[in-house]
């Protein structure tokens, strides 16, 4: 079961990806190509689910752009001058946009690659696109984006990646607790744990903690999502993942629901890589 968003996303949300989708179609971009991921994604999504608390904030955009060749993508990214050194970044609209090519355009491990340098992790990018949501934008103009499951699969494989030693960044952390949330806090889930698994599997499981049962299902959700093999390196990778350097970087007063208990911290940030039961 996954969790429905009951809500239409803030119009404030909304205005610099109509904007940005606009000046793409101008270029000849379908907007069934753009896919909203990053921050921008996670905010609408929090939208979406009712809750309105504050995240963290962010001045980028980030959509992902379905190509099968970079010459596709060099006609759309090369419309726009560049605003970064990261080969992704343009100026579109007067946002800063990260253009990140996936689609038929990758190898078998999800890279991306443009030799001699440019190697594009989009890990998981192709099995979240299949199943995303449509986002109305405004004038009938519509973009993909991922369902909670999807972007909390993206999300870890983002922590996976950027919180490696040499790299150090930890922003995504907190990005993938916002992702427990949202299913500890739904009423949905509430009902798929009290009503619709009649045989209690999850609070079985979870030891009748319905915190960490709800973790458990978003976990079976982002197993269910993500096609076989792409799941099981998921959750591979992230057994090996630095579960207290996560935890750390996570701040319990920022997000309402996020439990102050570093045991039970620990716990759910291990139950969301266990897949389903």
């Amino acid at each position: 079961m996954p969790l429905p968003s009951k809500h239409p996303a803030d119009p404030q949300l909304l205005h610099a990806p109509l904007r940005i989708a606009q000046e793409l179609s101008k270029v000849g971009t379908d907007p069934t190509q753009l896919m909203l991921v990053g921050a921008s994604c996670r905010d609408i999504l929090h939208s979406t689910m009712g809750h309105d608390f504050p995240l963290r904030g962010t001045e980028d955009w980030d959509f992902g752009v379905a190509v099968a060749t970079w010459d596709q993508y060099d006609k759309i990214a090369g419309s726009f001058p560049e605003a970064g050194t990261n080969g992704l970044r343009r100026r579109i609209a007067g946002h800063a946009v990260d253009l990140t090519p996936f689609g038929p355009i990758e190898d078998d491990h999800g890279l991306v690659i443009r030799p001699p340098v440019q190697h594009i992790d989009v890990f998981g990018f192709r099995d979240v696109y299949d199943k995303s949501d449509t986002l109305p934008l405004g004038n009938d103009l519509t973009v993909r984006i991922p369902q909670p499951q999807g972007y909390a699969a993206l999300k870890m494989r983002a922590w996976i990646d950027r919180s490696q030693p040499g790299r150090g960044e930890y922003k995504d952390a907190v990005d993938i607790a916002t992702a427990i949330v949202w299913f500890i806090a739904s009423e949905e889930i509430e009902t798929w744990l009290y009503e619709e698994d009649t045989d209690n599997v999850l609070l079985q499981a979870a030891d009748f903690d319905p915190t960490l049962a709800a973790t458990l299902h978003l976990s079976a959700q982002i197993q269910a999502h993500l096609s076989p093999s792409v799941a099981k390196e998921l959750f591979r990778q992230w057994r090996q993942t630095n579960f207290e350097l996560l935890r750390r970087n996570i701040r319990s007063h920022e997000l309402p629901n996020w439990p102050t208990a570093k045991a039970q911290q620990r716990n759910l940030l291990t139950a969301i890589g266990q897949g389903r039961l």
